[in-house]
């Protein structure tokens, strides 16, 4: 085992154009968004290989980096959408599980209201009207405000032509955070 590894976490927001972001104990930020192919289906050899040649060394060389843990979103049925992006949502959760325990990475499913709770400390919640026309959290706008806080560098655009960012991406780093101060 190297002696001057350095530690990282990763967060992974699973979906169809979710992401998996890595962050080292000097707040380096890696993001790696899931994309689909032809529009259809995810790409799950390409994430498997993303993720092995993180985790494994190649070769005969000491590793550089040590993955401590992965904080994956426990996810739910979503009220409201379809069974169709239901089951595809509870398909790509459920394959990410699959290749983290392939390659013995250590893992917890947390529920959003937990890392939320967490890293949202000393944010004023950002609202926005519900359908009703009352006032709710901006789950999202709260995120983005808690990960410029802590992460003011970082860009947080799915791509360098994208004009807004991407709440797939915060809410990665936002795990991986949660990963590296609780485990």
């Amino acid at each position: 085992m190297a002696s001057n590894y350095v530690k990282y976490w990763w967060g992974i927001d699973p979906g169809a154009k979710g992401c998996i972001c890595s962050l080292d104990e000097k707040n380096n930020v890696e993001f790696y968004p899931i994309e689909k192919i032809s529009g259809k289906v995810i790409n799950l050899a390409e994430i498997a290989n993303w993720i092995c040649d993180r985790v494994f060394p190649y070769g005969d060389k000491e590793p550089e980096y040590i993955l401590e843990h992965v904080v994956l979103e426990d996810v739910h049925s979503i009220f409201g959408s379809s069974a169709k992006s239901n089951f595809q949502f509870g398909w790509i959760n459920g394959a990410l599980e699959g290749i983290l325990s392939t390659f013995k990475v250590p893992y917890t499913k947390v529920a959003p209201k937990m890392w939320q709770k967490e890293l949202w400390t000393g944010v004023k919640p950002v609202l926005k009207r519900g359908k009703d026309g009352k006032p709710i959290v901006d789950v999202k706008g709260t995120s983005l405000i808690a990960a410029k806080r802590l992460y003011p560098n970082v860009d947080f655009r799915r791509t360098p032509k994208c004009k807004n960012d991407d709440d797939n991406l915060v809410d990665a780093l936002m795990m991986a955070t949660f990963a590296k101060r609780k485990y």
